[in-house]
């Protein structure tokens, strides 16, 4: 996620419990979006739209932060 921040990205999760957390919760949702795609575990449309929103939401918190530099 973001290649041009990777040096920041880095350095905030190692430094800001909150963005770690962020980061955590983005790539934990990311899983299990997969896995309700590829059958691993069961869930609607309803529920996978809702989970990509969700992760979206993150990502764009994250970049925001990323971004702003504070």
């Amino acid at each position: 996620m973001f290649p041009e921040f990777q040096q920041r990205l880095s350095s905030l999760q190692n430094n800001d419990r909150h963005f770690d957390s962020m980061c955590r919760k983005h790539t934990a949702l990311d899983q299990q979006i997969q896995n309700i795609e590829t059958g691993r575990a069961t869930g609607s449309s309803l529920e996978i739209e809702k989970l990509k929103k969700e992760k979206l939401h993150l990502k764009d918190r994250i970049y925001a932060k990323l971004k702003d530099g504070d």
